[in-house]
């Protein structure tokens, strides 16, 4: 996804060189597209953006990338003992984004600890975490 404009700009200067009949295909998958679509939609009242994912993943990288533009406090989380618990403390609305191959069970564990820290805070008499959770998967927030 991170060359998809510069691949087919060498295609059509290939085309335009007489490369042999061929076709370019943008592989770039639908689910993605929309998580895409999802982060640049994003309003300014977000406090958080949490993008899930491991590291080395060009496709978490450019949804992380996204999400800077979006909101300065975004991070980019590939384990449970990354999240910014004190972000997520003074925030009244995180999202979540995951990238094409982070597991389920990963989103569920941070979306739980989420859910966990303002539970937390509701019980010591002060708020503490998300009021908001939205998740940015193919099914929307």
């Amino acid at each position: 996804t991170k060359y998809e404009k510069r691949l087919l700009e060498i295609y059509r200067e290939l085309n335009k060189r007489g490369l042999p009949k061929s076709s370019f295909y943008n592989t770039i998958c639908s689910d993605i597209k929309t998580r895409q679509n999802q982060i640049n939609s994003l309003k300014s009242g977000v406090d958080v953006v949490l993008v899930l994912g491991s590291k080395s993943s060009a496709n978490t990288a450019n949804l992380f990338s996204l999400a800077k533009k979006v909101c300065a406090k975004s991070f980019l989380v590939s384990e449970p003992d990354e999240l910014p618990e004190g972000e997520i403390a003074r925030a009244k609305e995180v999202v979540l984004a995951t990238g094409a191959s982070t597991p389920d069970a990963f989103l569920n564990s941070v979306e739980k600890r989420i859910k966990n820290l303002y539970k937390r805070g509701e019980r010591d008499g002060r708020r503490q975490g998300a009021e908001q959770l939205r998740k940015c998967r193919t099914e929307g927030f």
